[in-house]
């Protein structure tokens, strides 16, 4: 099976690619040219049975976002559709599309989206257009919003909280915390976003268009979170909980019922004081090459 990867070269992208490569049914090829070039596309996704498509942009100014997350799947769409039709499509989205607070119900992929951020609305975008691709001209696809993703190789101050309390443990730095810490969010670990994303280019939904929540199922607070590294990392990161100066917002339980049910996560999910230990280790190793 011939499999196109945009964005190999990110946190996710570069777990993605090992989990491909460890399947002996993908030939992979990576994207490397500069997707809001539709040129570029249309001569990437010649002669394949699957794209995943990972490139995109958080943190930068809004236009950069919008150009690459939305234009950025246009132009792939456009490619698909003028070059390589039956190539099915999987698109790394976000649970940013929703509004994550004040539901207190479940957020399954029922729910209208709602986003609250530039980068909330790009990824909205992109599912529209994709929707609209797959209503109009039969492109095969298949969206995973994923919750806050955490693992080996992810970046703090960037990628997710849980690299930023491990940085700063390792490093003797407090880290600052608006509220008392009993915020909840949904995190999961790379390994079983990445195995979702291989059974997603794998797998035949019997839908043209697919949407699936790639979430652990499971609340996790930040006061949890800095007591798990603390006991991985050997010393805490001396949190600095900071009430009433912007309390976090109270995010609402999230469903991973569909993507279990068919077969794009996979049971049972890491343990998520397993992956603190995991990604604390790989971390301690890192660090630890880079001083030698």
């Amino acid at each position: 099976m011939k499999i196109g990867v945009t964005g190999s070269d990110g946190f996710i992208g570069g777990h993605v690619m090992a989990a491909l490569a460890a399947d002996d049914v993908f030939q992979v090829r990576e994207f490397k040219g500069d997707i809001t070039k539709s040129e570029a596309s249309v001569d990437f996704v010649r002669g394949l049975d699957a794209i995943v498509h990972l490139a995109g942009l958080n943190r930068a100014p809004d236009y950069d976002i919008m150009n690459v997350n939305s234009l950025g799947t246009l132009n792939l769409l456009n490619a698909i559709r003028s070059t390589n039709p039956r190539a099915r499509l999987v698109v790394a989205s976000s649970f940013q599309v929703y509004r994550q607070w004040g539901n207190r119900a479940p957020l399954d992929e029922s729910i209208p989206p709602d986003p609250q951020s530039i980068y909330g609305l790009s990824k909205r975008f992109a599912e529209d257009l994709c929707r609209h691709y797959s209503s109009v001209g039969g492109t095969r696809t298949v969206i995973l919003r994923l919750s806050n993703v955490f693992g080996p190789g992810c970046l703090p101050d960037y990628n997710s909280v849980v690299a930023t309390f491990i940085d700063r443990a390792l490093a003797d730095r407090p880290v600052q915390i608006n509220g008392d810490g009993s915020s909840l969010r949904d995190y999961i670990y790379i390994a079983d976003v990445a195995d979702s994303f291989r059974a997603a280019a794998r797998a035949d939904t019997g839908e043209a268009f697919s949407i699936y929540n790639v979430c652990s199922g499971t609340m996790t607070s930040l006061k949890d979170i800095v007591s798990l590294v603390g006991r991985f990392a050997g010393k805490s990161p001396g949190a600095d909980y900071r009430a009433g100066s912007g309390e976090d917002h109270a995010f609402d339980p999230c469903s991973n019922a569909k993507a279990l049910r068919d077969g794009i996560l996979k049971q049972p999910l890491t343990d998520f004081a397993k992956a603190i230990e995991l990604t604390v280790a790989e971390e301690k190793r890192r660090r630890a090459g880079s001083a030698s």
